[in-house]
């Protein structure tokens, strides 16, 4: 079986381990390897530690999620034109979709919330930093790109980069950003 096979029987495993677990403790290298059907160094190998094969489930988690905000903004542009997109479907379209998977016992949303614990207790503020906001929040800023200044979304995305900018601050000083 290739490396690229087995990394990704990996990562579903342990998306499905996490999914699965009550508290993040439950999700142990053996559970994940066992649902995987590879060995504990396929771990290291591939990740370099439990630790960072759990963060690159979450990125991926991250990623469908961003996704569907992706998909609900650009709906709600492509309603609102030629004028600005009415900002109650932008709100819905940025929480909504966080909001759908935390109440949907099927989602993966789990996974995020083992991450925001993994990241709590965490000891190693370097490891936290490389789920970098480009690789997580960067596609939701994509459809507001280029905004007319003085626009609602112009507003809405100077607002959110604030917001993002000191999220990203807190996260330096070893605090988890919440999901």
């Amino acid at each position: 079986m290739s490396d690229i096979a087995t990394a990704a029987r990996l990562m579903d495993a342990c998306e499905q381990v996490l999914c699965e677990a009550e508290h993040l403790d439950d999700a142990t290298v053996r559970k994940v390897v066992s649902r995987a059907g590879t060995n504990v160094s396929a771990i290291n190998y591939h990740f370099g530690a439990h630790e960072k094969l759990i963060f690159a489930v979450a990125e991926r988690v991250y990623h469908r999620l961003n996704a569907q905000r992706l998909t609900l903004l650009q709906t709600a542009i492509d309603r609102g034109r030629p004028g600005p997109p009415a900002l109650e479907e932008l709100v819905g379209a940025l929480i909504g979709p966080s909001i759908r998977w935390s109440l949907d016992p099927t989602s993966s949303y789990p996974v995020l919330a083992h991450v925001t614990t993994m990241m709590q207790r965490g000891k190693d503020p370097e490891l936290y930093r490389t789920m970098r906001a480009s690789s997580i929040i960067a596609p939701s800023c994509r459809i507001c790109a280029a905004p007319r200044p003085g626009s609602t979304t112009a507003r809405l995305a100077g607002a959110s980069a604030v917001r993002l900018e000191s999220g990203r601050r807190s996260s330096a000083t070893g605090r988890a950003p919440r999901c």
